[in-house]
């Protein structure tokens, strides 16, 4: 029996920062596509660039990333405690960005620090906590430009944590924020964690996602400006039932990315090429 060949795509369209240009990377990998029986993308977004290919429409399936940081329900008396550990006042806001830091300007963090800045402006108290691993370069530019607009006190910095940790962080922050140069999708593991979790979040727009609804379960902004942004934190921060109904749907859009389901289909789609 001849050897069946599946090919899972993480991220088709093109990284944010892509070694070739999007359609140049694309053509690249159509010849290796074109010797799988089945390709398996893992957003709604890669799935419109492989069915505009007549040969793989047959092919392809979509089964998304699933939720990589499990949450529980922390006690609100465990939440102090860390936020406390944290050096936060009782009055502070914390906002939280879960992800690997490995270009300010690719992944919006510029963007970011200067949203954070108008933010303060304003009068808000508010302390962003970066969550995750970085390099070391990345970090330098980060603090420089922080120092630069007189906001390097407001940020905290956690490094690499293990992911029992990066639940606990995420569990006491009060609002997400999640810029993406490219906008903010199902391919996004640390989005998609923050979201399961019930953290009201503010992202970038874009286009081609249908699990991402603006004003729903996320709040979107155009990518690339810091005032959009700032706006849309503030009014979080302002608006209280709006968080609580980003959270609540939040968590149950995400349902759907629990690794179960995710398993069934694979399974499925395997068993279906063996037959």
């Amino acid at each position: 029996m001849k050897a069946k060949v599946v090919i899972t795509m993480h991220e088709f369209a093109g990284p944010s920062i892509p070694l070739l240009p999007s359609p140049a990377r694309r053509c690249w990998l159509l010849p290796l596509l074109l010797f799988s029986n089945a390709v398996v993308v893992t957003n709604e977004h890669d799935l419109f660039y492989m069915l505009k290919v007549p040969v793989l429409r047959n092919r392809v399936r979509l089964i998304p990333l699933g939720v990589s940081i499990q949450g529980y329900e922390m006690p609100q008396a465990g939440k102090c405690i860390i936020r406390k550990h944290l050096g936060l006042d009782e009055a502070d806001i914390l906002l939280v960005r879960f992800g690997f830091i490995d270009s300010v300007g690719g992944r919006q963090l510029d963007v970011l620090l200067y949203a954070i800045k108008h933010v303060c402006e304003r009068g808000h108290k508010v302390k962003m906590l970066f969550v995750g691993g970085d390099h070391s370069n990345s970090r330098v530019e980060m603090v420089s430009l922080a120092r630069l607009i007189g906001i390097e006190d407001r940020l905290i910095w956690t490094g690499f944590c293990p992911p029992e940790d990066v639940s606990s962080y995420l569990a006491c922050a009060d609002i997400g924020v999640f810029p993406f140069a490219d906008g903010a999708s199902e391919k996004r593991s640390s989005l998609l964690a923050a979201m399961a979790l019930g953290l009201p979040i503010v992202s970038t727009m874009k286009s081609l996602t249908s699990v991402l609804a603006h004003r729903d379960n996320i709040l979107l902004v155009p990518p690339g400006d810091p005032v959009s942004l700032a706006d849309a934190i503030e009014e979080l921060i302002n608006n209280e039932d709006l968080r609580r109904r980003l959270s609540a749907n939040a968590r149950s859009s995400l349902k759907e990315f629990c690794w179960e389901k995710i398993g069934n289909a694979t399974d499925a789609l395997y068993r279906s090429l063996a037959e």
